[in-house]
């Protein structure tokens, strides 16, 4: 059996199994007993899609393209606009998987035009590192920002911590940013 063939093969089973677990994610939201889960449930789920279409992408070589209007051309022509979505709902249903994670929404409801899988899976990510990386509880705080939302996640990240702290006895600061693909730890020391 070829690669191609085993992803394809690969690639249905997931299908299925996110198309299963969305059917038991809608009988959870009917049940007044396990009506919490639902979301958290949901969130994953799109996180999962999210995954799976650039599976899907990437075998066939599509290379969509996210557009500043809210929609993504992909690399057959169809677009797909983004969902209107309650961030702070989106953003607890998302967190609330990882144990010892705190949600803040600083200002209210928020509705928001966005790709649920998109944002399931920066923030999924995120979580993530924090908990396999970091120390104690995991602090997720939203809010309006620059015409824009703002989500921070805030943990005790041993590694981190210790280059912060080396970084400030030196006189300078430790900050990060995405540079195309690269995340870049920048390490900014007076010279004297």
């Amino acid at each position: 059996m070829s690669d191609a063939e085993r992803m394809a093969r690969a690639e249905h089973e997931l299908r299925g199994a996110a198309t299963s677990l969305a059917l038991v994610c809608e009988a959870l939201r009917r049940d007044p007993a396990a009506r919490r889960h639902g979301p958290a449930i949901e969130a994953q789920l799109d996180r999962l899609r999210a995954g799976l279409a650039d599976l899907q992408a990437a075998r066939g070589g599509d290379r969509s393209v996210r557009r500043g209007d809210g929609t993504a051309r992909r690399g057959d022509g169809t677009v797909r606009a983004d969902d209107q979505v309650e961030l702070s709902a989106l953003t607890a249903a998302a967190a609330r998987p990882w144990e010892d994670t705190e949600v803040e929404w600083e200002g209210g409801p928020r509705i928001v035009e966005l790709d649920r899988g998109r944002f399931a899976q920066a923030l999924g990510n995120i979580l993530a590192n924090a908990a396999e990386h970091g120390v104690g509880p995991v602090r997720v705080v939203g809010r309006a920002h620059d015409g824009g939302v703002r989500v921070e996640v805030h943990n005790r990240g041993r590694g981190l911590l210790i280059a912060s702290d080396a970084a400030e006895q030196l006189g300078g600061r430790l900050s990060f940013e995405i540079v195309g693909d690269d995340a870049v730890a920048t390490l900014d020391i007076p010279a004297r």
